[in-house]
């Protein structure tokens, strides 16, 4: 084979990958390449989304977020956030594209990580997510191999609720000091359960009058402490409540859970009405004296509504 005929088939195999390239970025070009990647998501501080709402995630240590300045912020939706910047894989690049900045379905993202930073806007364009790093002219097309085309949407969420740790309560017997029970409606079944050398006492709400101990069923105490374990709510209400729902003006239960080494918590607990009448599904709670309600599955809680008489002796 002459010097000829080798360089015509290089030329010509050169000629091929080069149209294979172009016609295929994502096969070549990194996401590290391209500019959008972040490797080291360690060194990631704060995270800033700017959509109908507005998200503050910022580090306060290892392994604890801050949500907006006062929430304590759901790891998991930190984690996937983190992970989908260092796994976005390119479909496409454009330079042509015109994308309206003031579009209400996309979101800008701002992160910082150490002394870098990156502006990003994301644009989920019917399950063609288009990103775009500030200062650049290149629209990257992007997916999350193995997801839903609508994933990286719920990944870069502006909804705060999306963001929040749901947890209210997640303690083990050992890590509680103290829980005091109010009813309302019943005050003569308040309560107030203190521990002592790891056992449970119960006492009058005025946390000083223990009742006897001939009357009190023990093991039902140490049952009930042992229920604030991954306790939750699945969502909270930002805007009115659709026709037909409604809560009860005053709570059922409030429920002050006071840790050992750890700031107290506060439940008041709320039936939930549907076209008037109770739904024994669902409750509502507000926590802290803050006015917003939270909705929960009655199932989550209803190891904690207790009166008093439910621990004596029958």
């Amino acid at each position: 084979m002459g010097k000829t005929t080798i360089y015509t088939i290089l030329v010509a195999l050169g000629f091929l990958i080069i149209i294979f390239l172009i016609l295929n970025p994502g096969n070549f070009l990194k996401v590290g390449q391209s500019g959008i990647q972040i490797s080291d998501t360690t060194s990631v501080s704060r995270i800033e989304i700017y959509g109908r709402d507005t998200i503050f995630l910022v580090r306060k240590v290892p392994g604890q977020w801050i949500l907006n300045g006062k929430y304590k912020a759901n790891l998991i939706s930190v984690h996937n956030f983190l992970f989908c910047f260092q796994k976005m894989t390119i479909r496409g690049i454009s330079k042509n594209l015109e994308l309206n900045d003031h579009d209400t379905s996309s979101v800008r993202i701002k992160i910082f990580a150490g002394k870098r930073k990156y502006f990003f806007r994301f644009y989920p364009a019917n399950g063609n997510n288009l990103l775009h790093r500030e200062g650049s002219k290149k629209i990257y097309s992007v997916e999350l191999s193995g997801a839903d085309a609508d994933k990286l949407s719920k990944v870069f969420s502006d909804n705060p609720d999306n963001w929040r740790d749901r947890t209210i309560i997640d303690l083990l017997p050992d890590e509680i000091f103290m829980v005091k029970v109010l009813h309302p409606h019943s005050l003569n079944e308040d309560f107030v359960i203190r521990m002592e050398n790891k056992i449970p006492l119960l006492f009058e709400s005025d946390g000083k009058t223990r009742i006897p101990d001939q009357i009190v069923d023990h093991e039902k105490l140490l049952m009930y402490v042992s229920y604030f374990i991954n306790i939750f709510y699945d969502y909270s209400i930002q805007d009115d409540l659709p026709a037909g729902y409604s809560f009860a003006e005053s709570p059922d239960y409030i429920i002050t859970i006071i840790p050992v080494s750890a700031d107290s918590v506060k439940m008041a607990v709320f039936k939930f009405f549907k076209d008037n009448k109770v739904d024994i599904f669902k409750a509502g709670i507000k926590l802290n004296d803050n006015p917003q309600i939270l909705v929960t599955r009655y199932i989550a809680i209803d190891l904690i509504l207790r009166k008093k008489s439910d621990f004596f002796k029958r």
